[in-house]
């Protein structure tokens, strides 16, 4: 999918979100570096995910795929909402054997001695079906063998180090990337990373400035990129501002070596959050993390340990359809957890500040169009909702004034020019600063194209909008398989039209 024409036809209906991408990211890593066998899911096969397994086989895990079944037992959940039929939950007490849930209304898997069942035809049905249900994708090539648009159980069998240098091939995934590279070293696996898009444009100088100072070797300071030697422990002074996920990758690796060790702030942490989603997900493993007044200690050595993780729905995701029912609309979403430890949960507040009716009913997040009205967003901590929300407060009474944004300019494109472009496109007034936008929403928007820039967020955020307006063609479509597959998926779903050209 290149360039796709988004018809007027606003969204509206039920919908189960996607697993939280950083959550399977983090869960996928503890797992391999365990010692037995994991449970991770549901997950889905997003290109970032499928990065990710590929790196974690590469330095010797062991990753089998379950599908992933969810069934109605509510009667009150059954019916259709504006013809659409939600996914399923089942009770824990239906589930005979495998992992164990916590709480009602929470995804099941089908019993593992349910047998195999395979809904759907094709290629990928019958290679489960050949498979018996599950596949070792140590000599599988996810992207040959399965739909990314199929929801999997992951069982993990810890790493065995391999005796030869780790070929990693993160393609755009930068958590893939900043994860990878200190585990890898803190294993002493001499590994040789590549990626592409603007992947090898974005910062990796905090690694290759700051990890040739505890024993690791870089071929150079961009990617492709070879590191060789293995990682000590020791005080690690690391730039906050840029990214947090240099900051995960090393919480990642700095438990297993012999000896505590420390990360130093030398500026602000952005992005906090995301360091408390790798800190959750690490006490799940048995690895403590200490916060200090200026950073981190990590006591050492420690070992990871095995266990059954349930992967949350992603509250980034829910931003596109709150961004929806903002600009006019009903939605209902399942899956989400009222109490999350995901930063992107910000979104609830900002979308109430602006005017949205939302709130939980029970498992359910319910959220109906209102009058909208401008506010200020800080992008410090949120960097992925801002597509979406700059997208509804072109719609909005009065200004809207995005700040602390100058980190957009360095995803997979630079967001910042790319939705200020897109709103500018549509008869939004915008102002773009160097690290802010600010929006004047008008009555009316119309028609426009569209740069996708290959940019997942971008894409989608612009899609949802055009369900209002009509006539809004995108390019680069395909880019959703990035972190949603699914999305257009669901987006017709619930009443979205859109033509591929």
């Amino acid at each position: 999918m290149n360039k796709i024409i988004i018809e007027k036809s606003p969204l509206n209906g039920r919908i189960m979100l996607p697993p939280s991408k950083s959550c399977m990211h983090r869960a996928i890593i503890c797992a391999a570096l365990s010692s037995g066998r994991s449970t991770i899911g549901p997950i889905i096969l997003s290109d970032d995910i499928i990065r990710t397994i590929n790196a974690v086989t590469a330095l010797g895990a062991a990753v089998s795929l379950r599908k992933y079944e969810v069934r109605m037992t509510d009667s009150s959940m059954s019916a259709s909402v504006n013809g659409v039929l939600p996914q399923g939950i089942c009770k824990n007490d239906e589930l005979k054997s495998g992992p164990v849930l916590h709480g009602e209304g929470q995804a099941c898997p089908l019993p593992d001695d349910a047998g195999c069942t395979v809904t759907g035809s094709g290629s990928n049905a019958n290679y489960l079906r050949e498979s018996n249900n599950l596949t070792d994708v140590r000599s599988t090539d996810l992207m040959n063998n399965f739909s990314s648009s199929r929801l999997f159980f992951a069982d993990i069998t810890g790493i065995s180090i391999p005796e030869t240098e780790a070929d990693i091939n993160c393609s755009e995934s930068g958590s893939t990337l900043r994860f990878m590279i200190p585990v890898a070293a803190a294993l002493g696996v001499n590994a040789h990373f590549t990626g592409s898009g603007r992947l090898p444009m974005r910062p990796l100088s905090i690694f290759t400035d700051t990890l040739p100072l505890h024993g690791v070797n870089f071929s150079g300071n961009m990617l492709p990129i070879s590191i060789s030697g293995r990682l000590t422990a020791g005080e690690y002074i690391i730039d906050g501002s840029v990214s947090s996920q240099f900051i995960t990758g090393l919480l990642f690796a700095l438990p297993m070596l012999d000896g505590s060790s420390s990360i130093k702030l030398s500026s602000p942490l952005q992005s906090a959050s995301y360091i408390d989603i790798t800190i959750d997900i690490l006490r799940e493993f048995g690895i403590n993390i200490e916060k200090t007044p200026d950073g981190y200690f990590i006591p050492g050595p420690q070992k990871y340990t095995a266990c059954d993780y349930i992967v949350e729905s992603d509250w980034s995701h829910s931003a596109f359809f709150i961004e929806s029912a903002m600009i006019g609309g009903e939605i209902f979403m399942d899956g989400l957890k009222e109490k999350s430890v995901q930063g992107d949960i910000a979104v609830l507040d900002i979308a109430r500040r602006m005017g949205c009716d939302i709130a939980f009913a029970g498992s359910v997040l319910l959220c109906r169009h209102a009058k909208l009205r401008g506010t200020v967003i800080d992008a410090s901590d949120i960097p992925d909702l801002i597509p979406a929300l700059a997208a509804a407060a072109a719609m909005a009474d009065g200004q809207t004034r995005i700040i602390n944004a100058g980190r957009l300019r360095i995803k997979e494109c630079d967001r910042l020019s790319a939705v200020a472009e897109g709103l500018k496109a549509l008869g939004a007034g915008v102002t773009e600063g160097q690290d802010s936008l600010t929006i004047t929403g008008v009555k009316a928007l119309h028609g426009g194209k569209i740069n996708g820039y290959n940019d997942h967020r971008i894409v989608m955020a612009f899609a949802v909008l055009g369900s209002h307006i009509g006539s809004v063609e995108i390019s680069d479509a395909g880019a959703v398989k990035k972190s949603y597959p699914d999305f257009f998926e669901d987006f017709k779903a619930l009443g979205g039209k859109y033509n591929v050209i």
